[in-house]
């Protein structure tokens, strides 16, 4: 294998096609958000959301913002289980400041 240089900065940092295995986690829930109606948990790792793999919060973050009160299912992994959760995101978006609908998130590995 030879990683290709990508050029974006002056590290030079090499690419080999692969991605991290980070995905979102949930820091803390707002009480009577959307998250916390749904069940959503502090520590709860997002694996995906409608069968799609998230790997970074942007990306959860658009899924969420495309699905207004609109049913979406994600994939959280707490306690080593997987779990299927439906959640549906309110119209408004957020409702306090420094969160998505009722969640703070943070990145996990």
């Amino acid at each position: 294998m030879t990683p290709v240089s990508s050029g974006q900065s002056r590290y030079e940092i090499g690419d080999i096609g692969v991605f991290p295995n980070v995905h979102p986690s949930i820091r803390a829930i707002n009480a009577g958000e959307p998250a916390e109606k749904a069940g959503l948990k502090p520590n709860d790792v997002i694996e995906a959301v409608d069968g799609k793999t998230i790997t970074f919060r942007p990306q959860l973050i658009e899924i969420i913002a495309k699905h207004p009160a609109q049913t979406i299912t994600i994939t959280v992994l707490r306690n080593d289980q997987h779990i299927d959760i439906p959640v549906t995101p309110a119209a408004g978006g957020c409702t306090r400041r420094g969160s998505r609908h009722g969640v703070y998130w943070r990145l996990s590995r």
